[in-house]
Formats: C-alpha cells, structure tokens, sequence
C-alpha cells in the first residue's frame, strides 16, 4: 500500500536528516525534524488568527483552518479552481475552506510583545535546511529545526525584541473590503474619463499656482529685459554724450559737475598702462632732459604707470653712467597734439610724494600749455611760450624794447625785476607768431590770418613746494604770460583772479620776471594729501577759475603732469606722485575739444616744422631748428 504524501515526504526528511548527521556534528539550538509529523503548537494564538481565502498571488498555496491544530494533510490538495482560473474564495468552494493567504514575517520592533510567536534570526551558520524534499508550504508548519526562521527558543527568549521575525497573515480580500487608497483611481480605468474632466476644471490651488507661475516668469522678464530698456531710454542722453566724447577712458568713472558737462576723463582704472611713444591714445611718456628749468633728473618713460587705480610718476636714484650723467631719473606725461581743449574747468585728484608736509625737493607738478609748444622742446616754445597776445605793438618785440634799444623806459627797467635779469624787464625773443606778421611770412604763421596773434600761454593747476614761510606744504596755481605789463602788474590789479576761500588760498607776492608774468595763488595743502600722510589725496582744482586780462580763451591747451627734482633727500626715495583723475568739463554751448580746431588751426603748421616738436635738442627756433622766424611789421617792416 502506497504511503501517503505525508508520509513520504516525513520520510524524505528524516532520511535526509539522519544522512547530514552522519557527516556533520548536531547544532543546537536547531535538532534534527522528529520522523513523524506532530502536529505542531499554532504560530498565532486563536484570537490573532485570521481567515485563510485563496489568492491570484499566491494561487496555488495550501489551504489553511482556523488554528494549526487542525492541520491535515488534505491541506495541501490542489484547490478548487473557478471559472476565470483563479482559486475559489471560501464560500465558493464545496467544503467552505480558506485558500490562498500567505504567511509573511516582518521585524519585530521593541513596541512588538514577546510571545511563542517571535521567531529569532538566523544564526550565521553554514548549515542548510535539514530538508531537501519539503516544499516551501511545508516548511512554513514544520518543526522549527526544519523553518528557515525557526522558532525562538526559551532560552532566548531574553534577547530583545527588537530585530527578531515576527509571523504575520496577508489577506489580499482584505483590500476588497477597505476603503480605496489614494492612488487607486491611477490603476482604475473606470475613473479615467470622471479624472479628464476633473483636469478640466480649475479650482483654488490651481489659481494660485498659476498665478505663482505667471508671477516669476513677469519678475523674470522684468528683470532681463523691462529694466534694461527702462535704463536705457532714462540715461540715454548722458550715455550719448560719453559715448560720442573719444576722450573719454572707456576704463574709467563717470563725473558730473553740475551745469558743466564732463568733456574728458581719465580715472586709471586700467593696472600697468604703458605710455611709451605710440602706446596711449591721450598720453605720452617722454624721453629727455629739461633743460628749461635745469632740472637734476632725466625723464625716462618707465618711471610713469599706473598702478591701483592711480597714475604713478616715480623718481629715484639712477647710475649717471647708465641714466645720461645724472643721478636722478623721473618720468613726465603729456597729452600735446593728442589730447587738447580750450577753455572749461579741470580737475585733478593728485597725493604727492614725501613722508609729510614738510617734505622738501620735490617739484610734482600738473599744468597746461598751448598746442603750439612742446614742453622740453626748446625750439617750439622759442618765441610762442608763454604769449597770448593778439595786439600789434611793442608787446611783440624782443624784450619788448625798440629796435634801437632806447625805450621804452619801463622795459629798460623795473624795480621789481631780478638782478640776474639786470632788472630789465624782459628777456623773452619776442613773439615769433604775431598779429604784426607781414603778408610775405604768413607760410610761416598757422593762422588763421597772419594779423591773428598766436602763442602757447601756461597755466599750473598746481606746483608743490614747501612753504617757504613756516611749516607745511604750499602749492602754487598760477597762470604765466607774454608781454608783461609794468612791474608785472596785472592790468585789473586783484581782480585777475577769483578767491573762494581766502582762509586756503591767497595771492602770491609773486607777479614774474623776465621770463614770464603771472598771475598766481598759494594754497595751503593738508597733511593727508602726501603719500606718507593719513588720508591720501588732495584735490587740485583750475588754477584760477577766471582769469581776465589776456587771451586765452583761444588757446588750446594740453596737459602735462612731472615730477622734477629739486636736491631730494636720498632717504625718502624713491618718491611717488600720484594722480587719482584727470577730469575736464565745459560749458554746453562753449565745448571745444581738440588740438586743431577750425579757428585757431596747429597741425598743419607742426606738421610743416616737425623737427622741432620731435627733436628736444634742438634749442631754438632759427638756430639750431634752422627755421624763418615771420618778419614783423612793425620791428622789422615788411
């Protein structure tokens, strides 16, 4: 008589058991299955036993009773199948059992209680299941030495709960009765249309979120393209006039002073300009002597850059044998024939170099000449510095004497000259390029009419040096012209220049000499406008904003700005002058920039005498430039 499949699969596994023993030493706490099935102590009490149906999931798993005592092997028959395929629930199947549920393990927390039911972990052992003819079903209500999780035993029952299996019953029907999840109409195709028109619909949250949406993508658009065209059409016209204006440094800052419109403006933003010949469009480092006021140092281009935000002009000691025989080398800028304009207002931001206001031998200046004189280029300033004489008169000729030498009388004589001038009153050629000009030399005139006097005056925003009345530093702001009146009188006395702070600035007792008249101020420069000081910089404005009495209104004047020498104390070099910026404005209907303007033309008549702006030395105008000087008509006749 056949066995039963109980039966048989007992045996297998006692066999297979009684087999491994023989190879392998017994482990506790796991003993070898019992030959016979007893029927096993339930993994749930009765009261946390549910209702055992068949599942799709699991459609072919025993079925189970109420409790594991009533357990048989009729469990594991095939189960009844209904139309569809699918097992029959319990109350489709003719003996009403349960078909199925799945029994599951999930970790147990501390929160679980323990009881028979917790199953420990597997232990790290390399044994297998002591069964190989078991099915998985059977496995589950077999013996604990034959589970993969067996039942925890009772001396282990100490260890916590946590970590340990605890066995638990899955319904699937239980879905079939509880209320929908949320996700559950994504699965539901009969929910499909009822959800698109949903979509169709706004509601609150919907709004707003769009709303939200609408508003970021607004700033967005704002932000990018609204105000930059808003900025634009609301500095339009200032970008304009910056934009038309060349002189302009595109490196630098933007000033404004009111009612006077920026024309030109350097800030040297821009670290380690070079302005050796060709390299700067405004400005030119130059390479020579000037020997026009015997200066103690060779101006050399690398001594001028720029260097945080500032022009840097650096005197030092230099080998005479290597720096043209002498011992000093420093560095002079110029904007001549690149850079020019003819009245306005100029501004320079400069700190000059020493350790305090009392600091002595330095010369740091910043000042303009008219185009048609080169400074340190004696032969171009010979007979045109510092004119700006229009009249056709004495004024004109060599040391503003007659041709005989007699007269008149205040030009033989002065009481406020110089002994090294013999106390005459000039010494100056005359000037070369006067309204007495006969018709014959106007070759030789630039124009724009040979009755047209024209000139190269000076004017010296400033000049430091040390005060030569007590402490402190003083600068000089001065400007300098040709002819000279009697005893270098300005002709409207202290009116010649404005004051606007008589307790910074006051009138120089310093009215020229045989070389120049002037018009001149001193003003007080405060301790931090020194390298070495506390604060910085110190602002040097024009010299004097309104200056009557000569022409130069006509006069286009560039910029120059040096740092000469004048027997500096070795310890303090080398010395630094910096400039911070360079700014020029004008008025809106007088704005005239350029070195060749169509009323008082220049380059034409350089580019005719070239020598003597390019050669610096050659010392004069007939001599050593070897040029004509223009007869005039009332020195020379014509």
């Amino acid at each position: 008589m056949p066995a039963a499949p109980h039966d048989s699969a007992s045996s297998a596994r006692s066999s297979t058991a009684s087999s491994q023993a023989q190879d392998d030493p017994p482990s506790e706490p796991y003993p070898a299955s019992p030959a016979e099935p007893a029927t096993p102590e339930p993994l749930l009490p009765a009261s946390r036993q549910p209702s055992y149906v068949s599942s799709p999931l699991n459609p072919h798993a025993p079925s189970r009773p109420e409790s594991r005592g009533s357990l048989s092997p009729d469990a594991y028959a095939a189960p009844a199948v209904g139309p569809a395929g699918y097992p029959l629930l319990p109350r489709d199947t003719p003996s009403g059992s349960l078909r199925g549920s799945m029994l599951l393990y999930r970790l147990a927390s501390d929160a679980d209680p323990w009881d028979d039911d917790v199953h420990a972990p597997p232990p790290p052992t390399p044994f297998s299941r002591s069964s190989v003819a078991s099915d998985a079903a059977l496995s589950l209500f077999g013996a604990p030495s034959d589970s993969k999780y067996p039942l925890a035993q009772a001396h282990e029952k100490r260890a916590a709960a946590a970590g340990a299996f605890l066995p638990y019953v899955y319904d699937p029907t239980s879905d079939q009765s509880s209320p929908p999840d949320a996700d559950d109409a994504l699965h539901d195709p009969s929910t499909l249309a009822r959800d698109e028109r949903a979509v169709a619909r706004l509601n609150t949250r919907g709004l707003a979120n769009v709303l939200v949406v609408g508003l970021v993508v607004a700033g967005v658009i704002s932000l990018f393209t609204a105000y930059p065209i808003v900025t634009f059409f609301h500095s339009n016209a200032r970008n304009l006039a910056i934009g038309n204006n060349v002189q302009v440094n595109a490196t630098g800052q933007v000033a404004d002073l009111p009612h006077l419109p920026l024309v030109f403006s350097d800030e040297f933003n821009t670290e380690g300009r070079s302005f050796y010949p060709g390299d700067d469009p405004f400005w030119e480092a130059v390479d020579l002597w000037y020997h026009a006021t015997q200066d103690m140092e060779w101006y050399d281009p690398g001594q001028v850059t720029t260097t945080n935000g500032s022009l840097r002009i650096r005197i030092e000691q230099a080998d005479p044998a290597s720096n043209h025989g002498l011992s000093y080398k420093s560095g002079m800028l110029q904007s001549w024939n690149k850079f020019c304009f003819t009245g306005g207002y100029i501004e320079v931001s400069a700190s000059f170099p020493g350790s305090s206001s009392n600091v002595a031998g330095y010369w740091p200046g910043a000042w303009l000449m008219g185009n048609l004189g080169r400074p340190g280029y004696g032969a171009s300033t010979d007979g045109v510095w510092p004119y700006s004489y229009t009249s056709c008169d004495t004024g004109t000729f060599p040391n503003q004497t007659h041709k005989d030498g007699l007269g008149p009388a205040a030009a033989l004589h002065t009481d406020w000259g110089r002994s090294q001038y013999n106390f005459e009153l000039s010494w100056l050629p005359g000037q070369r390029l006067s309204a007495c000009t006969c018709p014959a030399s106007a070759g030789s005139h630039p124009g724009p009419a040979p009755t047209v006097g024209r000139g190269a005056p000076e004017i010296d925003v400033f000049e430091a040096q040390k005060n030569k009345l007590g402490d402190g530093g003083k600068v000089s702001q001065s400007a300098q012209f040709a002819p000279f009146a009697h005893d270098y009188v300005s002709p409207n006395g202290t009116g010649a220049a404005t004051f606007f702070d008589a307790g910074v600035t006051r009138q120089n007792t310093y009215q020229g000499s045989a070389l120049q008249q002037a018009v001149s101020a001193l003003t007080t420069v405060p301790e931090r406008a020194y390298a070495g000081g506390a604060g910085g910089r110190g602002d040097g404005g024009g010299a004097a904003p309104d200056f009557r009495g000569a022409d130069v209104d006509h006069s286009e004047l560039g910029h120059v700005a040096e740092l000469p020498a004048r027997r500096p104390h070795g310890d303090d070099l080398p010395a630094d002058l910096l400039i911070d910026y360079v700014r020029i404005y004008q008025q809106t209907d007088k704005r005239n920039v350029g070195c060749d303007p169509q009323a008082y033309p220049t380059g034409a008549y350089i580019a005719q005498h070239l020598q003597a702006y390019t050669n610096p030395n050659l010392t004069s105008w007939r001599g050593d430039a070897g040029f004509d000087w223009p007869k005039n008509s009332q020195y020379d006749g014509c």
